[in-house]
């Protein structure tokens, strides 16, 4: 099985996949080899896919704005190795690995959440409409990547506690 996570910024390939389970708004899928088509939001912003190497640890990804397709076909995709593929389209997303330093995403976390808190200083003390336009527009911006990286800080602790 085949699995690729595409972003804006780039296109992630991974095959010889045994499992990828994903918890999407109309329930929680594990996608094995020969699965039927699927397709959903993916609601918790986890997928945990699972290969065939000898040491079959885990993977997991924090999505966030992610559509989970499953389909039984590559789609006239050229290189891949299997029947079943898992497309995830998302904005962004981070790997979690075993090893992963959880003081890592809190820096992140802790970055935006200050740059976030100074563009509503800003909006607060800006005077004209169209300036004042200009910072909520970024201000939503970067409240979404506080919301994410609250997220990866959360599930990073939450993977690196079970896989301890």
């Amino acid at each position: 099985m085949d699995f690729i996570l595409l972003t804006p910024e780039c296109n992630y390939v991974i095959s010889d996949l045994i499992r990828i389970k994903a918890c999407l708004k109309n329930g929680t899928v594990e996608v094995l080899d020969k699965h039927q088509f699927l397709i959903g939001l993916i609601e918790n912003n986890l997928i945990e896919i699972e290969s065939k190497e000898e040491t079959k640890q885990p993977r997991f990804f924090v999505v966030q704005d992610a559509i989970f397709i499953v389909a039984d076909a590559n789609l006239g995709l050229e290189g891949l190795k299997s029947s079943t593929v898992v497309y995830v389209y998302a904005k962004t997303f981070l790997e979690i690995l075993k090893g992963t330093s959880i003081e890592k995403f809190s820096l992140c976390y802790e970055n935006k959440k200050k740059e976030f808190d100074q563009e509503i200083l800003q909006i607060k003390n800006s005077s004209t409409a169209e300036l004042n336009l200009v910072l909520n527009s970024r201000a939503l911006l970067l409240k979404e990547e506080v919301e994410f990286y609250s997220k990866v800080l959360q599930i990073s602790k939450k993977v690196c506690q079970e896989n301890v």
